[in-house]
């Protein structure tokens, strides 16, 4: 095993260090401030209560940072592509259709438009990966991608964590470990393609409605906890059942920045988040 002198690396450290900017920014001015901009080779958790929206707001990103230029990866477990892109059409729209306008034979001739208007905004930069793929499978996916476009940001988004899969470990029945190796592996990902990644977290049944949220709800391995370099947390009333509810997202871990709240209003039928 081979020992670094600082005084040999100290000026590519140097250098990296000065260089660590953004890869790109977020459309919303308060996440995007207290995220500090998305940064490669960090791993972000969304965590969240029942109903807060874990999955819209998390593609509302991927959408987002696609139409920024950015490549994105999306690695669903939880909803089908077709859920996704239905709520990507309602959010893009401005307000015409909703999410349940999209299978509305009625509406077909607009609803057509507004997915080539979303198709046109995102410019092929956005793909979703077989549910069947395991973590591997993303690792090669980005590391092709990085080859062949090293200049493009990538961002990768994993919807949720606790059910992705590592081949080697299919037949492990520790859930604790299997999140251990899937963090692990995420970020070597993130760390060796200098690539940005956000998952998805369940919580513990435990921690639903708690009054202030917290790392320990984080469903499965402590890992979870001290691996990721940060932690946002989506709050909202689990009785409030309107098509236009509030939402707390609340820095719960922010390795390289300050916590804080952000304030939004959760737009169901548009599948949209909304600052307040």
């Amino acid at each position: 095993m081979s020992l670094k002198s600082l005084e040999k690396i100290g000026n590519d450290l140097l250098e990296k260090a000065m260089n660590d900017k953004p890869l790109f920014h977020f459309s919303s001015s308060t996440f995007d401030h207290l995220l500090g901009g998305v940064h490669a080779a960090r791993v972000n958790l969304l965590s969240g209560d029942p109903g807060a929206g874990k999955s819209t707001f998390i593609g509302s990103l991927a959408d987002d940072a696609a139409a920024n230029g950015a490549f994105v990866f999306v690695h669903s477990y939880e909803l089908a592509d077709s859920c996704y892109f239905a709520k990507s059409l309602a959010r893009s729209s401005g307000g015409r259709v909703t999410v349940k306008d999209i299978s509305n034979e009625e509406k077909a001739e607009l609803v057509k438009e507004v997915g080539q208007n979303y198709l046109d905004s995102v410019s092929g930069n956005l793909v979703f990966l077989e549910e069947t793929d395991t973590i591997k499978d993303l690792e090669l996916h980005v590391k092709a991608r990085h080859k062949q476009f090293p200049e493009q940001p990538i961002l990768v988004i994993c919807d949720y964590i606790q059910n992705a899969t590592i081949d080697r470990l299919k037949e492990v029945k520790d859930e604790r470990l299997q999140l251990k190796e899937i963090l692990g592996t995420l970020r070597k990902i993130a760390k060796i393609e200098n690539v940005a990644v956000f998952a998805v977290s369940a919580i513990t049944r435990n921690s639903y409605q708690k009054a202030a949220p917290s790392l320990n709800a984080l469903s499965g391995s402590s890992s979870l906890e001290y691996g990721c370099d940060t932690c946002i947390h989506l709050s909202t009333d689990a009785d409030d059942n309107s098509l236009m509810k509030p939402v707390e997202l609340t820095f719960l871990k922010n390795r390289f920045g300050a916590k804080g709240t952000a304030e939004f209003i959760f737009d169901v039928e548009h599948a949209n988040f909304i600052e307040a």
